[in-house]
């Protein structure tokens, strides 16, 4: 799994220790910024796409945890059954990844196994039960205007988180057909999904400030064809994971190009 690494890592790499020195040294003494600093800091990093996921998940999967718990203190507080959708959904999201993380870690290297192919899937299904539940609570928004009026500390938190994350995965977004292994390719999946949750989350926050009758029509359009959009690009990674896993996908097709090669 580990290669050669690039010239351009290398310096990055570099600039990154220099960087690290550079910083403050109250900083630099946290436990948990220097556990991260430490593993990052390593060409391993660069080359190795599980050790890499494995340094980054867990302060993504904090964060992750600390946005389903500002929905659910939202929920709570307002009397929102949104909120409190949207934080069992993130919880839920969470729960998976972390479960993710743990089987590919668990795996030896080579051609994914079978107890890898079988947890992508049953996060797959998950995903697909998950879906058309969450669904239901859009649909009581939409039509009901159940939605509740944030103050803008708790919008200003949402837009903040949903920029990261969506930035985040727009890079994973990349590598995500390149994945070779079915659990990375299903976190990238997860991290894509939750970031487009966190998106709806913040576009249903600013619609539902839309007030006056003459304006639901438009606070209703955009709840929505939001939702509606994030619905369908979620179900269809839930099927693709259920159905057909990257790594064997990919394994199909190394040996369909295999059996060209030889019968040429």
């Amino acid at each position: 799994m580990d290669g050669e690494l690039h010239p351009a890592a290398a310096r990055l790499l570099g600039l990154l220790r220099r960087l690290w020195d550079a910083a403050p040294a109250p900083l630099r003494r946290l436990p948990p910024v220097a556990r991260v600093a430490e593993q990052a800091l390593q060409p391993r990093f660069f080359t190795d796409p599980l050790y890499r996921t494995a340094v980054l998940l867990p302060p993504s999967l904090l964060l992750h945890l600390l946005y389903a718990v500002l929905h659910l203190m939202l929920g709570t507080w307002y009397r929102s059954v949104w909120s409190a959708a949207m934080a069992v959904y993130h919880g839920l999201l969470a729960l998976m990844r972390l479960r993710l993380l743990r089987v590919a870690r668990a795996q030896p290297e080579g051609p994914p196994t079978e107890a890898e192919l079988k947890s992508c899937r049953r996060c797959g299904l998950t995903l697909l039960a998950m879906t058309p539940v969450f669904a239901s609570f859009v649909m009581l928004v939409v039509h009901k205007g159940s939605g509740a009026r944030y103050p803008a500390f708790a919008i200003a938190l949402m837009l903040v988180y949903t920029v990261g994350v969506m930035g985040a995965a727009a890079v994973r977004l990349r590598r995500l057909r390149r994945d070779r292994r079915p659990a990375l390719s299903a976190l990238r999946s997860l991290s894509l999904v939750a970031a487009l949750m966190s998106a709806l989350s913040a576009i249903t926050a600013l619609a539902v400030r839309l007030e006056g009758a003459d304006r639901a029509l438009l606070r209703q359009a955009l709840i929505g064809t939001a939702s509606g959009a994030v619905c369908v690009i979620t179900l269809g990674l839930a099927i693709a994971l259920a159905v057909r896993p990257a790594g064997k996908r990919s394994d199909r097709k190394n040996q369909n190009r295999t059996e060209e090669t030889t019968a040429k």
